[in-house]
């Protein structure tokens, strides 16, 4: 879940740097290219790691900061941009960001920018030899899962925890959004893996653009929240992987989350720092 507020707050605890090994081992992973990179993603990606990598970056819209790198512009869902490798020659790994990135929006734009624009950008990058594609998923691939167990939670009265949701459980995806991250998922196993391309998946939560999840306190939020700590940590092991092909949820070690982190964490070899629950308490300590 993908959320921009108007105004942002100051968090109680701000995201840390990429320590070593892993930002020294970044400096390895060639030329990154990032779709998408005017959105809230692009930018945390992209200001965290300027200085550090050789970026390409891609967008629709110039990008609303300050950036070393500047973006092309074009629209991935333009068949004539795309196909023939041009666009993304000489890149050794794709972060594929760009979509509609609301799940309200409209079947028909999602139609063209998530599941039209996808399969042109992977297309792309096989014609382009790239070497590992990044897709940013979502956790809307279990929007009925989650909606399920977060109301047995709000009405049940026994003790024991209710089981986690895994990533081997069928989609319940109903919009149209959630359907395109089945796709983009799906369609990076055809189109990428059999073909020796690298393939990370990556289920992300709720990203808020200030870091501060107290904007919304609600069960959701709760269970979703990503710091942009973890987020780092996540893309970059992702990009740091010997896997052919890994799936994973994207998600701080939040103490009301809904998604088993255990295989996730053992694919990427990484356990998520922050946890909502901690914003929280700091704030309601502040109160006292």
């Amino acid at each position: 879940m993908l959320f921009r507020p108007d105004k942002a707050t100051t968090s109680p605890a701000p995201s840390a740097p990429l320590q070593p090994p892993e930002q020294s081992a970044l400096t390895s992973c060639g030329i990154v290219g990032i779709t998408g990179a005017a959105g809230v993603l692009g930018r945390i990606l992209v200001q965290a790691w300027e200085h550090q990598m050789t970026l390409r970056l891609f967008d629709q819209v110039p990008l609303p900061y300050l950036s070393q790198h500047p973006a092309q512009l074009v629209d991935l869902s333009d068949s004539s941009k795309l196909g023939n490798g041009s666009l993304f020659a000489g890149i050794d790994a794709l972060l594929h960001l760009a979509a509609e990135s609301r799940p309200n929006t409209p079947p028909e734009r999602v139609k063209q920018h998530n599941f039209r624009a996808t399969r042109l950008v992977y297309r792309e990058a096989l014609a382009a030899g790239v070497k590992k594609v990044i897709f940013a998923s979502s956790n809307w691939v279990h929007e009925l899962d989650c909606k399920k167990l977060l109301a047995q939670r709000s009405t049940s009265n026994s003790a024991a925890p209710l089981p986690l949701i895994t990533l081997h459980q069928k989609s319940s995806a109903r919009t149209a959004y959630g359907r395109s991250k089945i796709f983009g998922e799906q369609a990076g196993q055809a189109m990428l893996v059999r073909r020796g391309v690298q393939f990370v998946a990556l289920r992300i939560g709720w990203v808020v653009a200030s870091d501060d999840p107290r904007c919304h306190d609600i069960p959701q939020m709760h269970a979703m929240y990503l710091s942009h700590r973890d987020l780092l940590q996540f893309f970059a092991h992702a990009l740091l992987s010997p896997l052919a092909s890994a799936t994973a949820f994207a998600i701080s070690d939040n103490s009301g989350k809904v998604f088993d982190l255990t295989e996730s964490c053992q694919q990427l070899n990484y356990h998520p720092q922050d946890n909502v629950a901690h914003f929280f308490t700091a704030a309601h300590g502040l109160q006292q």
